[in-house]
């Protein structure tokens, strides 16, 4: 089969279960913020960010070295993928258990749900979703690494669909106690789905292969030796924008981290979610070919970076177009004081477009330690930029300084990998990238002074542009079966 078709699908299946996903947020974003107003979009952002956060930092790394070590093994050896596959299910709920029971006592001994949480129950919540996150991350990397895209797109559609059912009710009836069991309860369900649909071959998988002690120390100690600084790594990503919005909270308000965290979803929760469907299919066949050929690594890069350029073009233009609208609809009316800076922020998602393929080159490519030297560069920036202009410039300079820190981490990736002879960034996609961002740019100053004819004329010609691009790459890649 042509592998660019083969692409295509399990992206575009992946997109569709990602949209449904996706709608599901929206609704309970939109539930959070008629229930409980900017306050209770702060509280759910912070809630959120910190289950995050935390299960990334004790999750060790292990998803993102399971995903590269079972993509290997999925072209060889396929008993030998599935013992791996075993003992890395087995370690990880061995190891969620064990962060839910630390989680738990820390947060009672330090009395985190007095200074933290609100209140006791919250932190209990919160606490139990970041173990059952952690399982969920695991299953997640086993099926990704093996290919087995409609067990996760299955899994996330009826998952999703069933943990806004429970929830909106508790909205209503526990007030903001249940913005911290929504969580929990998302997170129960998350496990209940994916286990439901492919309980069958963990358990093969057990029959095959009983797992001893010992066997399973060893197998812990390589996985943690090189998933230690990947989980630093991604603490790292989500320790930034946590830091950030403790300082907005600490010079302004709980109204002003509300803002900040609708600002922050609508710039990258939201498009994120693509990144996030295309990297599911991406990462393990870039690490596939890890150890081949610099250029059919570049080129299978470049033709990512292609179709996600061709892809988050046209919907960027749209959410131009649209962008009061879209605000209104996420949130509410009082949100509207974002509309200026979410437009303007709307920007990174073109520059991400190109950044998030070449972030997973590096990582596949370079020592897990040259990673992390790299992310906590990006993230000093970040943080030294967001805050000294928010407080010269308030929320504009929020927004500016997350665009150069992004600009900056893009010119650093492609500067590193050009330096080694991985990957050049193609003529194609570098004119693709300048001229999206001349356009976006040039849209926002017609907007700004008040050319609406000439805005909606280049916004709607520029669509019809790229779209015809996108059904061309479509029909060249799909045409053919060989």
């Amino acid at each position: 089969m042509n592998p660019n078709k083969n692409v295509i699908y399990k992206t575009f299946k992946l997109g569709f279960s990602q949209l449904i996903v996706l709608i599901f947020s929206v609704l309970r974003t939109k539930a959070i913020a008629i229930f409980f107003g900017v306050n209770g979009i702060g509280l759910f952002t912070v809630f959120q960010n910190f289950q995050q956060l935390v299960a990334s930092i004790f999750s060790f790394g292990m998803p993102i070295v399971g995903v590269k070590d079972m993509s290997n093994l999925n072209t060889g050896d396929t008993y030998k993928l599935k013992i791996y596959a075993f003992k890395f299910v087995l370690l990880n709920s061995i190891l969620s258990f064990g962060v839910t029971i630390f989680l738990l006592l820390v947060t009672l001994i330090f009395k985190l749900d007095d200074t933290f949480f609100r209140d006791k129950i919250s932190a209990i919540c919160v606490s139990l979703s970041v173990g059952l996150l952690l399982v969920y991350n695991g299953l997640i990397a086993v099926f990704q690494s093996i290919g087995r895209i409609n067990t996760i797109a299955k899994s996330m559609v009826f998952g999703n669909f069933l943990g806004f059912a429970f929830s909106l009710p508790l909205f209503y009836l526990l007030g903001y106690y249940s913005i911290s069991l929504s969580l929990l309860i998302q997170a129960v369900i998350s496990v209940s789905t994916i286990l439901f649909f492919d309980f069958k071959g963990i358990k093969t998988n057990y029959n095959l292969h009983r797992c001893k002690i010992r066997e399973l120390i060893t197998f812990s100690k390589k996985i943690f030796r090189k998933g230690i600084f990947y989980a630093l790594t991604a603490g790292i990503g989500l320790l930034v924008p946590f830091i950030l919005r403790a300082f907005v909270y600490n010079q302004g308000s709980l109204t002003d981290l509300g803002y900040f965290g609708a600002l922050y979803q609508v710039t990258f929760s939201y498009t994120g979610i693509m990144f996030t469907v295309m990297g599911t299919e991406f990462f393990p066949r870039i690490s596939a070919i890890s150890k081949k050929y610099n250029l059919e690594i570049s080129d299978a890069s470049n033709n990512q970076i292609y179709l996600t350029l061709l892809v988050i073009i046209p919907l960027m233009f749209i959410f131009l177009v649209f962008n009061k609208t879209i605000i209104t609809y996420l949130f509410s009316n009082q949100f509207l004081h974002i509309n200026n800076y979410s437009m303007i922020a709307g920007i990174i998602n073109l520059l991400k477009a190109v950044s998030w393929v070449l972030a997973y080159v590096y990582m596949t490519k370079f020592n897990p330690k040259n990673y992390l030297v790299l992310e906590i560069l990006s993230g000093l920036i970040s943080i030294f930029l967001g805050v000294i202009l928010y407080r010269y410039f308030d929320f504009l300079g929020l927004v500016i300084s997350l665009i150069l820190s992004n600009l900056m981490y893009l010119l650093i990736l492609i500067f590193l990998l050009k330096r080694d002879d991985f990957l050049k960034l193609s003529n194609g996609n570098l004119t693709l990238l300048l001229g999206s961002i001349l356009i976006y740019i040039s849209l926002l100053l017609f907007n700004s002074y008040g050319f609406q004819k000439i805005f909606f004329l280049l916004a709607i010609l520029s669509v019809v542009l790229v779209v015809i691009l996108l059904i061309r790459y479509l029909h060249l890649n799909l045409k053919n079966e060989y």
